[in-house]
């Protein structure tokens, strides 16, 4: 079962400007942050924050000091950068603290793709189109979409001047039906200096903590190693 999350912050007194912490929690992306600080390539200060969030073993506690150490900021302007991330839906407070999954990627990665597959059917690849995980498909098939999603991302790099020009927001490639429903997608992950590809089949379902333990798991095992 989830645990429930809380507001982070609260409004300043009357006297004092801006904001304070809400209460004690620990901090953690929510699926939305997650798919923020994974679907592109592009460095900014969010995307730097919530990938070191998840370069954590475990759910950080939120300190006004930790934010200013994480932030290189002074008390109010690091606590208005944590407001914007939570007005955009990006972070959450935990009531306790959680630990990076730990199970082995044999039984830890299917389990997780499959929940983010209307039909229970997704592939995990590397940068390389190296299958590193699959549930749903034929093993045969498994490997020709990873490597297609290698190929895909390849394409996407050629033409990432085009996307921006036409000011395109969309971060994945799909197969589509007559009526414009997904019937295969292909989704990059910048996780730190690694690229993943997501391949799902049917309609997505990023927005569950199956996703963000998907890219925390990433994080811990192959980030660092990049």
């Amino acid at each position: 079962m989830p645990l429930s999350t809380a507001n982070l912050l609260t409004a300043a007194p009357a006297a004092a400007a801006g904001f304070s912490l809400g209460g004690d929690y620990f901090v953690h992306p929510t699926p939305a942050g997650t798919y923020f600080a994974v679907s592109r390539p592009e460095d900014d200060a969010g995307r730097r924050f919530l990938q070191g969030l998840l370069a954590e073993a475990q759910t950080p506690a939120l300190t006004v000091d930790a934010l200013k150490a994480w932030t290189f900021l002074d008390e109010q302007p690091a606590l208005a950068f944590l407001e914007r991330l939570q007005a955009a839906g990006h972070v959450q407070g935990l009531p306790q603290a959680m630990q990076a999954p730990a199970e082995p990627d044999a039984t830890l990665l299917p389990a997780l793709l499959s929940q983010l597959s209307d039909e229970g059917k997704a592939v995990l690849a590397d940068a390389g189109g190296l299958m590193l995980a699959a549930v749903g498909f034929k093993h045969a098939h498994s490997e020709q979409v990873a490597a297609l999603a290698a190929e895909l991302a390849a394409l996407q790099r050629r033409h990432a001047g085009l996307r921006a020009q036409m000011g395109l927001a969309s971060d994945g490639w799909g197969l589509v039906s007559a009526a414009g429903y997904s019937e295969l997608s292909f989704w990059p992950l910048y996780v730190g200096a690694s690229r993943f590809h997501l391949v799902v089949s049917g309609q997505p379902r990023f927005n569950q903590q199956a996703y963000t333990r998907l890219v925390w798991a990433l994080a811990q095992r192959h980030a660092a190693r990049a």
